[in-house]
């Protein structure tokens, strides 16, 4: 049975917890759905004004990509950061954080 996650009063209070927690015990990634999203050069296409967002991720989740990217005899750090995006919305679900250095 999963934890239950707890009410949070602001953004750096989540941010602390999930810093400091593993999501795997508070939700069940087995049934989680993949979600692809949209191809930005597509929306572009379409007139859409684009923002550029930056999202994190936990260093468990790269860790994961990394170990994923060496099984398929892909080196992490020698991809570029469009080749990591890609690979991160191939692997978890579309979700496409970049990494603050």
């Amino acid at each position: 049975m999963s934890k239950q996650i707890p009410k949070f009063k602001n953004e750096d209070e989540e941010r602390d917890f999930w810093s400091e927690n593993d999501s795997s015990e508070y939700l069940n990634w087995k049934s989680a759905e993949r979600v692809l999203f949209p191809n930005p050069a597509d929306l572009v296409r379409e007139g859409r004004e684009l923002r550029d967002v930056q999202l994190f991720m936990a260093i468990t989740d790269e860790n994961r990509l990394r170990e994923i990217a060496f099984e398929q005899g892909l080196i992490w750090d020698k991809m570029s950061e469009a080749e990591q995006e890609q690979f991160v919305r191939e692997y978890l679900g579309g979700r496409s954080p970049r990494r603050r250095i």
